[in-house]
């Protein structure tokens, strides 16, 4: 599904105007307003897409995924997007609640940390894990 192509990518024009354009706002703060120059950049390379008044990040639209895709050269099919995009919304909200669920005992249940870059999530979300004596990802196997 998500194999790599070996030849360039697909030019946008070939996105098929069938894919939705709807946006869905997420639960995951974002750490600094678009406009902030001085605020760290994503490490993904993500370029700004959008804005919610809510200051949460806000998952692409089915068109926004297909072309992202196709821009970094993975073969993708525009009819498999309805179902990729509730999933790659779904694991990061479950990452996000996972990552505040582990931190509670630490005192974090209030709030946690707003995101730079929506790839935190899997790289750095959960901080200073060698000075813990809890790993989820063990608890996971033991279930």
């Amino acid at each position: 599904l998500f194999s790599k192509l070996t030849s360039p990518a697909a030019p946008p024009s070939e996105t098929p105007k069938t894919l939705g354009q709807d946006r869905e706002v997420s639960t995951i703060p974002r750490a600094s307003p678009v406009n902030n120059e001085a605020g760290a950049k994503p490490a993904n390379s993500e370029k700004e897409s959008g804005v919610s008044a809510s200051g949460n990040w806000v998952y692409p639209s089915e068109k926004m995924f297909f072309e992202a895709m196709k821009r970094k050269g993975y073969s993708s099919e525009a009819r498999d997007m309805k179902t990729i995009v509730p999933i790659h919304n779904a694991v990061n909200e479950r990452a996000w609640k996972e990552i505040k669920e582990w931190e509670r005992p630490w005192g974090a249940e209030q709030k946690c940390d707003p995101l730079v870059s929506m790839s935190e999530i899997y790289t750095n979300g959960i901080a200073d894990v060698e000075d813990r004596d809890y790993i989820p990802s063990l608890d996971y196997r033991q279930r």
